[in-house]
């Protein structure tokens, strides 16, 4: 009240609400809307609420269509990973267009699959070392023998197994075997 009159109030909205979804997805006419509603009413000459201001309308736009994840063809296979029995090679591609609003999202970027055309793998043959060694801090000979395998993995690469030496002692008459 302003001197025992009522004083004018003008119309108060509420926010407006979110965007409801567009009326047909992805079409050139779609629309979409928000309200409001009035939380004080217009009071003794205060600016009053027009209702027709309580609904808002835009056009969609193609941003907010889902648009599916687009990739490009796939490149060639790359070499295998071995020169000899089965490896693999793979080939990849990228992505064109990522996927936007629930689109489709994107499937594998890389592929790989086996390569069995390679040659088998050589294998040596074992190593065999035999020899005859003088022990002065024992005073006797040491008869040995040594083996030496070396094999050529899938990966291309060398292992070195050795099976361990064995040993015989010989003193004088005496003669022992030690393994």
């Amino acid at each position: 009240m302003c001197n025992n009159i009522t004083c004018p109030v003008d119309c108060v909205w509420s926010q407006w609400s979110a965007y409801s979804p567009c009326t047909t997805p992805c079409a050139s006419t779609s629309t979409k809307s928000r309200n409001r509603t009035v939380l004080i009413p217009a009071v003794a000459g205060g600016v009053p609420c027009n209702i027709s201001a309580s609904t808002e309308s835009t056009t969609c736009t193609a941003a907010e269509c889902p648009q599916d994840c687009i990739l490009s063809q796939w490149g060639s296979y790359g070499p295998c990973s071995t020169s000899c029995n089965a490896g693999t090679r793979s080939r990849t591609r990228t992505i064109v267009q990522a996927p936007i609003g629930g689109g489709t999202p994107c499937t594998a970027l890389v592929e790989s699959a086996e390569c069995t055309m390679n040659p088998p793998c050589p294998q040596t043959a074992p190593t065999v070392s035999t020899g005859l060694i003088y022990d002065t801090s024992m005073d006797l000979f040491k008869i040995f023998s040594h083996v030496k395998v070396s094999i050529q993995t899938y990966t291309n690469e060398y292992c070195l197994a050795t099976v361990e030496p064995s040993l015989a002692y010989i003193n004088n008459s005496d003669f022992r075997y030690v393994h």
